[in-house]
Formats: structure tokens, sequence, C-alpha cells
């Protein structure tokens, strides 16, 4: 399989330049634009091909493909006093370790992202706007949009990965300020 279709892409429609604006992942500084999903992904693989080639023509080393890497299951994390002891907190109240209750909490977090973006689509969606940020809460997960000038917030609880692959959400509750009239 040719390395350049093994990165992860994402095509969107751009309302503002009325074109599909393409992205990859791996490289998020490079970009493309046709007037079609598949004219943006063949010109944004075009240019992550050309990207590769002159890496490789200066001896530097590129980016990698996600798909390809391997991952160990471990990463450190830092964070503040306040929110370590809170988590510890949460933990001990539960009686599981630490490590568990950061396990959950980024697994709802993740299944809430992918429920919202199979929600809203990857990105940009004219209709509905772009994913500006994701939090988790204790009752559940709440994304925020932005919708032109607007912010949504999407309050969602139960995320649940189904055996096909997909996510599911319960949305319960929308809010943002009012439209002008």
């Amino acid at each position: 399989m040719d390395i350049v279709d093994q990165y992860q892409y994402r095509v969107v429609w751009s309302p503002e330049d009325e074109v599909f604006v393409a992205r990859v992942a791996e490289w998020p500084w490079l970009g493309a634009h046709g007037d079609t999903h598949n004219e943006a992904l063949e010109e944004i693989k075009s240019v992550v091909r050309l990207a590769i080639e002159n890496c490789e023509e200066d001896g530097e080393p590129y980016q990698e493909p996600l798909g390809a890497k391997e991952f160990s299951g471990r990463f450190n994390v830092r964070m503040s006093e306040e929110l370590h002891r809170s988590l510890a907190l949460i933990a001990a109240t539960q009686s599981v370790s630490l490590n568990q209750i950061v396990i959950e909490t980024l697994s709802g977090a993740a299944a809430a992202h992918r429920a919202l973006v199979e929600f809203v689509g990857p990105g940009t969606v004219p209709s509905i706007g772009s994913l500006v940020r994701m939090e988790t809460w204790p009752g559940g997960h709440v994304a925020t949009v932005r919708e032109k000038q607007r912010r949504k917030t999407y309050m969602l609880a139960n995320p649940i990965t189904l055996e096909d692959g997909t996510v599911e959400a319960e949305i319960v509750g929308i809010s943002g300020p009012p439209r002008p009239g």
C-alpha cells in the first residue's frame, strides 16, 4: 500500500471559501482545497507526497502515518496539583485506582468526542459549525461548537461504542445564545 494512503485525512466544506478543504492529521500545517470532496482529497494527497519527497531529498525524517505507529498504552501526563488531588479523591471514594479513574474519564471523553463528530460531522459542517472544545464533567461530557459568530453547547450523556465501531451518545441538551431577530 502506498504510504500516502495510510495518513488520516479530513475533508470538509468551507462556506466562507465555497470549496472543500482537506487536511491531514499527521501534517496539520498542510492543506489543500478542491471544488469536490474527491478533488480536495486527491490534492492533499499530492501535497503529502510532495512533502515526503522533499524530506527524503533533504535527508530529513517525515511524519509517520498514525496507523503505522505502535503505541505502548502508556504516556505521562502533567497536571495541576488541584486536578491530581481531585482525581485521587474521586478514586478513593469509588474504591478504585487513580489509573482506573483516568482511563474511564479519558475513554468517556473520547467516546463523546467520536459521537459528536459523527453527529455534527468532522471539522466544519456548514449547517452546524466546528468543534471548539470537548470537556468531561462528572455528569457527562460537554462539547462547544462554533456556528458562525455564535457558540452552541451540546451536553452528551452515556457515550457507548457499539460492536460496529460507531459511537452513540444521548444529547441531553443544547444551549447557546439566542439567534438575532
